[in-house]
């Protein structure tokens, strides 16, 4: 079967920046504008609560930064389902549909993504802290990206064990590996049961975190982080010894799966950095970013 062209960074790098501009720009007009002084006038009125004028107003920015770097990476996602989405019809949807589990994964990771970050749509814009919606947000989009891994691991296992071609040892590693990820993520999702920072009223819907939170989560995406980085080893190990025989195949995968792990290894070390020493708002800044 003749292997689809490969994307051609030239063409799809400006594509990526021209959204991002979009997400941040869209972001910054909803933002609330939130200064120094406006945080001392609203501050005998009992806005603060329990915190000082600099406090409210760094977590302003703070809460202004996360919105910008979340829907920026919403922007990218359906961005690039809508350019997409031709190729998409004439190789799966043009033709006689086959059931296999590439397929499933495939068009799982694609229309989970589209309709699972809609809640985060609602999140943004949300114009208050409503206590009651605002925490459940926060748990919601973390076992969405634990769900969504789960099938982005899936389709990694699938063309690892294609590449090794078919090796049981191959596959019993990366699914072994999957399992033991799988379940320490899941425990340092769920094993958090400490309460949320105390937020500003007006702040809107950006669940802070603790530390004990931010330190828990962290857990998951370090475990998630080691096993792109030994997917991306066993590929470019084989990548690397195949180049004397199909190049152009070869050339293609060692490429985009560099270009690939490039930016998703950064995005998850941000993540994983700002949930260890960001302040309540930045912890997880750019979750979602990675999870697109």
């Amino acid at each position: 079967m003749r292997s689809p062209p490969p994307l051609d960074p030239v063409s799809v790098c400006p594509i990526y920046s021209f959204a991002l501009r979009i997400g941040l720009w869209a972001a910054r007009a909803r933002s609330i504008t939130f200064d120094l002084d406006l945080a001392r006038r609203l501050e005998p009125m009992g806005v603060s609560g329990s915190v000082g004028a600099t406090e409210i107003a760094t977590a302003f920015r703070d809460a202004t930064l996360n919105r910008q770097f979340t829907l920026a990476g919403l922007v990218i996602l359906y961005w690039d389902f809508i350019v997409t989405f031709s190729m998409e019809v004439e190789r799966y949807w043009g033709r006689r549909f086959a059931f296999s589990w590439p397929t499933v994964c495939f068009l799982g990771c694609r229309y989970l993504a589209l309709i699972g970050h809609v809640p985060l749509l609602f999140q943004i814009a949300q114009p208050v802290n409503n206590e009651s919606v605002c925490p459940k947000l926060l748990a919601y989009h973390q076992v969405f990206i634990l769900v969504g891994q789960v099938f982005v691991g899936t389709m990694m296992n699938i063309r690892t064990y294609a590449l090794y071609g078919r090796s049981r040892k191959i596959q019993i590693a990366v699914w072994t590996l999957s399992v033991i990820v799988l379940a320490i993520g899941s425990w340092g999702i769920f094993s958090s049961h400490s309460e949320s920072p105390t937020e500003p009223a007006g702040v809107g819907c950006n669940v802070a975190l603790s530390p004990s939170q931010g330190a828990h989560i962290a857990v998951a995406w370090g475990c998630l982080l080691l096993y792109d980085i030994t997917i991306f080893s066993l590929t470019l190990y084989k990548t690397l010894a195949l180049r004397t025989g199909s190049r152009g195949l070869v050339d293609v995968m060692l490429r985009d799966g560099a270009m690939y792990f490039g930016l998703l290894s950064c995005m998850s070390i941000c993540t994983f950095v700002t949930l260890i020493v960001g302040r309540p708002f930045v912890r997880g800044l750019t979750a979602t970013l990675a999870n697109v």
